[in-house]
């Protein structure tokens, strides 16, 4: 399976809990908040403003998906997605 890093950025937003609101959309579309590299490896929680997609799609798909997750927040977002396969560790 593919394994996507999706990073959410808002723009101009004064809201204090605005990147609460954005986990719990992510997280309704299918977005994770941590990432395990192997299934022995540890779980590590992702930072504000990253989420984790796992699944058999291509990037557009998961840019669609963040895109339709985010829009009902802020018409100004930055979004990135990158496969994220080939990470070999974190620290």
């Amino acid at each position: 399976m593919a394994m996507y890093t999706t990073r959410v950025e808002i723009l101009g937003s004064k809201e204090e809990n605005i990147y609460h609101k954005i986990d719990n959309l992510m997280k309704a579309a299918g977005f994770g908040k941590t990432i395990q590299l192997t299934s022995r490896s540890p779980i590590h929680e992702l930072p504000v403003g990253y989420y984790n997609w796992i699944g058999e799609v291509n990037p557009n798909a998961v840019l669609e998906a963040a895109i339709n997750a985010t829009m009902h927040i802020s018409k100004k977002v930055k979004i990135m997605v990158n496969r994220a396969d080939g990470i070999r560790g974190l620290a």
